[in-house]
């Protein structure tokens, strides 16, 4: 299989209209590095705001 980039959106993807992460969620992108693909942030936010968000998915790239 090819390793793929997948590029998420924290608002309405990641984060639900409360801005909370649901355990489904935390649960597929792990899946997905899991199996050898790049989980990424893409976002227009500061990187400040999301810091704490991809400590926690374990994600280490993102978008801006």
């Amino acid at each position: 299989m090819k390793t793929k980039a997948i590029f998420l959106d924290i608002d309405g993807t990641i984060y639900n209209e409360d801005k909370q992460m649901s355990d489904v969620t935390v649960s597929a992108v792990r899946a997905l590095q899991e199996k050898g693909h790049h989980v990424l942030i893409a976002t227009g936010r500061s990187p400040f705001m999301y810091t704490s968000l991809m400590e926690k998915l374990g994600i280490i790239s993102h978008i801006v």
